[in-house]
């Protein structure tokens, strides 16, 4: 054989044994990138409890999820999960395993987020979840609620991450971590831009929306006797995620009371903060005339000062025949009764008592007044600022939270409950204004 043909021969030979040798080198490099097979719910559920329970197993765990497995959720949105998932589990202890909830308290885990409100967003367009929930080694918060993930079950039997149920519910919780971090900064226009999905009507102008964040802010300034590190949460979900302050100041100033907060995702997608300001008005409601103090729920008045203060009214319903009876010190009876007197646009009911024949000579209690209608000029209000014929959104303006009460005014004197009351038309305006004793006092 001729020297040329043998060194012909070689170079074949060295060019298949290189094609050979980087072929095997291609196809193990493939299978490093592309495992051949599906990981099994329980293999899934592992990898996603290993990442829980060391960050530094973050990437590795992600790494070893096929991409068929993925359900498109990026490495970012992976490592903020399970750092999410992490962070609520520190209460609790080291996490240290997972167990697959039955159906039963499955459904039972679903019913509990949905029964929150009629309008939240349901788990229908999540597909067919499962429940998977972590535990410790040794719980140190059992009373604590239990911390959870899903994994998607496909219509092929297979199990993945369950894509836009995590990137849904790390918005909402973001979203509502930003919330708690404006009001520590005291970041009005921001907290102003977060309250604004949940106050969309028309009533709630930016004037209205500024006010209620100065008075939240406030609030959790004076009340809020926890740090943002010692908020509990409650429920981790897309469609709500909800927490526990547990220290606050209550409303009589000393006592320590828990707070929730709520964020809720409703079935059109809209964002709905529940943060209800506890709230106890300790100013008594007068009735100014001509922007003078005049009258007020509880106080003592006869027939006679009544008529110094507002004059002659239009007229005064009397009972035909007297109700209790009681004796005062001397022995002497004395009849109990209301009294109705009625000025134009104005009227007042008294618990009055009498002591002789002339039932129009009275003394008594002032319970209850009501503002009926629009005097020309307008000269009656409740502590000079509420009116007839004011706007809802003003009426916020003075008071930020009122709504969050059914737009009523409790306070307290005397031992007594008192409410001021407005009722509104159609377009949101004050037609009627009342403040009277709670029927249960």
């Amino acid at each position: 054989m001729s020297i040329r043909l043998k060194q012909l021969m070689l170079s074949i030979v060295a060019v298949m044994t290189i094609m050979a040798i980087t072929s095997c080198s291609l196809w193990k490099s493939i299978e490093q990138i592309t495992p051949d097979k599906k990981l099994s719910e329980e293999e899934l559920a592992r990898l996603v409890t290993e990442a829980v329970i060391d960050e530094t197993q973050v990437a590795d765990s992600y790494s070893k999820i096929p991409d068929s497995q993925l359900d498109e959720v990026s490495y970012t949105a992976f490592f903020e999960y399970v750092n999410i998932l992490r962070g609520i589990s520190l209460k609790h202890g080291e996490v240290d395993s997972f167990r697959i909830l039955g159906d039963e308290a499955t459904d039972e885990f679903f019913d509990s987020i949905l029964s929150y409100s009629d309008d939240i967003k349901d788990f229908g367009s999540y597909g067919d979840l499962d429940v998977i929930e972590l535990c410790y080694s040794e719980d140190q918060s059992k009373d604590l609620t239990n911390v959870n993930f899903v994994l998607r079950e496909n219509d092929d039997g297979s199990y993945s991450l369950a894509g836009n149920y995590i990137t849904d519910t790390i918005l909402t919780y973001d979203f509502i971590s930003h919330y708690f971090n404006m009001i520590s900064e005291g970041n009005n226009d921001a907290l102003c831009a977060i309250l604004s999905p949940t106050y969309s009507s028309d009533i709630y102008l930016d004037s209205v929306i500024n006010a209620k964040a100065e008075y939240i802010i406030d609030y959790y300034n004076l009340k809020v006797k926890s740090e943002v590190e010692d908020y509990e949460i409650n429920c981790f979900a897309p469609m709500l995620v909800s927490y526990t302050i547990p220290k606050t100041l209550d409303t009589d100033g000393v006592s320590v009371v828990p707070h929730e907060v709520d964020l809720m995702v409703d079935s059109n997608g809209q964002f709905c903060l529940d943060d209800v300001i506890p709230v106890t008005y300790v100013d008594p409601v007068y009735l100014y005339i001509d922007g003078e103090k005049t009258l007020t729920c509880g106080s003592f008045y006869t027939n006679d000062s009544l008529e110094a203060l507002l004059g002659e009214p239009l007229y005064s319903i009397l009972p035909e025949k007297e109700s209790d009876v009681l004796t005062d010190e001397d022995g002497e009876q004395l009849y109990s009764y209301l009294v109705i007197v009625s000025y134009n646009g104005l009227l007042l009911t008294f618990e009055a008592e009498y002591s002789s024949e002339d039932r129009t000579e009275w003394e008594g209690v002032l319970r209850s007044m009501r503002i009926y209608e629009t005097t020309e000029p307008n000269i009656y209000s409740f502590n000079e600022e509420v009116t007839v014929g004011m706007n809802m959104a003003e009426l916020l303006l003075i008071y930020p939270v009122i709504d969050e009460y059914d737009f009523v005014y409790t306070y307290e004197a005397d031992g007594i409950t008192y409410s001021m009351i407005p009722e509104f038309d159609d377009n949101n305006n004050i037609t009627k204004l009342q403040c009277t004793v709670n029927q249960d006092t």
